[in-house]
């Protein structure tokens, strides 16, 4: 008898015990928000093993740039707020209690997580990002040290830690230069979409330049299977007395008077025919025109035009190499004029 009262205070003890240490670990466990603060100092230190068992992250899938050597190190996390609950708030065992955590990084970059309740501890549901870059100047992606090939599906996105990074910093290409130092990832959703943007140097200018003159050059000598010129505003020629239709013009003699200035620019919409680099019109070029064609009453006139250059696109691509490239794939460049009569 006394063995089995020994044995029920003992389960009774180890009972009492078992709550105790239950409820000394449920009270004393990281709050959401400061699990949050954990993860982010973590990954700012470039600590990124260790910020990943903090948020007890599932399925982590498989990216080149999960890695330190993708990350730009020495940026803060400005401010951790208190957690707002979204759902749950029954406290036993079968209701997971969930919380959303607001947060800022460097520059004041607002950004949200989720934690769920994780047995004593919580986890991050939205732990990681979906960045995809669009559009693709260069046929890889490089963020900080890592550079990474475009998926073969031809989706160029990739998962990345929230934090602070330098895309393409590191190239030592002479043509072109990115626009953006930094991208701070910190999205309020998991999926972020960012747009790598460039600006070309006085060489890579250059560069453009003189195959500007080359298209231009084809233009003059009237090569319409590199270059077509059409006028901007106008239907015909204007001669000062009537007026010819461009497809009345028998006889036609071009000049170079001024060659246009151009410089590279992203194209002006994603997608765009001529993107993601093109040239465009720094200063209008100024061509004469001499020619011969019938009026509208069909007679036979002579008259001359002069004509700026107002635009002129030429698509520009750097390769892996840096090398700025003008490809046309087939098609001829198209130059837009704006001619008034310079008399005969």
């Amino acid at each position: 008898m006394k063995t089995d009262r020994t044995t029920r205070v003992l389960a009774a003890s180890m009972a009492a015990l078992f709550v105790l240490v239950w409820f000394v670990a449920w009270v004393s466990r990281d709050e959401p928000d400061e699990v949050v603060r954990d993860y982010l100092e973590a990954l700012s230190a470039g600590r990124t093993a260790e910020a990943l068992e903090i948020s007890r992250a599932e399925d982590v899938p498989s990216s080149p740039f999960l890695r330190p050597e993708a990350m730009d190190g020495g940026w803060t996390v400005d401010e951790v707020e208190a957690p707002d609950l979204v759902e749950g708030g029954i406290p036993d065992f079968e209701n997971e209690d969930v919380y959303s955590v607001d947060y800022r990084l460097s520059g004041d970059r607002p950004g949200q997580f989720h934690l769920a309740e994780d047995g004593w501890s919580w986890r991050i549901e939205n732990p990681l990002v979906y960045v995809q870059f669009t559009p693709i100047v260069y046929s890889f992606v490089q963020v900080g040290t890592v550079r990474a090939p475009l998926p073969d599906d031809g989706s160029p996105g990739f998962w990345m830690f929230p934090g602070v990074y330098r895309p393409y910093a590191d190239l030592s290409f002479e043509a072109l230069a990115p626009k953006q130092p930094q991208l701070v990832v910190a999205p309020r959703w998991d999926r972020y979409r960012y747009s790598p943007e460039f600006a070309a140097t006085a060489a890579g200018n250059r560069i453009a330049q003189t195959a500007a003159d080359t298209v231009v050059d084809d233009c003059v000598a009237l090569r319409t299977a590199k270059c077509t010129m059409a006028l901007e505003y106008q239907s015909d020629y204007d001669t000062g007395t009537d007026t010819v239709e461009l497809e009345d013009v028998t006889a036609q003699r071009w000049r170079v008077v001024r060659r246009p200035v151009v410089g590279v620019r992203g194209s002006l919409r994603e997608g765009d025919a001529y993107g993601p680099l093109e040239t465009h019109v720094v200063t209008p070029g100024v061509l004469r025109l001499d020619a011969t064609g019938l009026d509208r009453y069909d007679e036979p006139v002579t008259f001359s035009q002069t004509c700026e250059i107002t635009k002129f696109r030429l698509t520009v691509r750097p390769n892996d190499a840096g090398a700025l490239t003008f490809p046309r794939d087939g098609k001829p460049v198209h130059v837009k004029l704006d001619c008034t009569n310079a008399g005969a």
